[in-house]
Order: structure tokens, then C-alpha cells, then sequence
């Protein structure tokens, strides 16, 4: 997966984040019972996969793959 592919995707990822905490208001604003989510639990997963933007994780299983 190229960078570029990787914003796209995690543009694609808030969007779609986003617009269930918006569906989620709009079903509590209806008097809805929604299953209680804690706030800003979202957030923190985008931020924390944003975090790896323009890095690489990789396993390493041993000392000259680390090198």
C-alpha cells in the first residue's frame, strides 16, 4: 500500500467514524436507546492509527533484521 493510498484510506476511515457518532445523535436526539459507546473513544483509535502515518511497522525476529 502505497502512502498516498494510506491517507485515502484513513480519510475514508474518519469519515465513516464520524458519520456513525452522527447517526448515533441523531437516534439519541429521536429518543432512541443507543448503546452507550464511551465518548471519545473514536477519536482516540483515529489518533492513534494516525500516529503511523508515514511510518512502517514490522516484526523482527531476530538481530539482523533489527540492523
Amino acid at each position: 500500500m502505497k502512502l498516498v493510498d494510506s491517507y485515502a484510506f484513513l480519510e475514508r476511515l474518519r469519515d465513516l467514524i464520524y458519520g456513525l457518532l452522527e447517526l448515533r445523535d441523531r437516534a439519541k436526539e429521536s429518543g432512541l436507546e443507543v448503546i452507550p459507546i464511551r465518548e471519545g473513544a473514536p477519536l482516540v483509535k483515529y489518533g492513534f492509527i494516525s500516529m503511523f502515518k508515514g511510518g512502517v511497522i514490522m516484526d523482527v525476529t531476530n538481530e539482523e533484521q533489527a540492523r
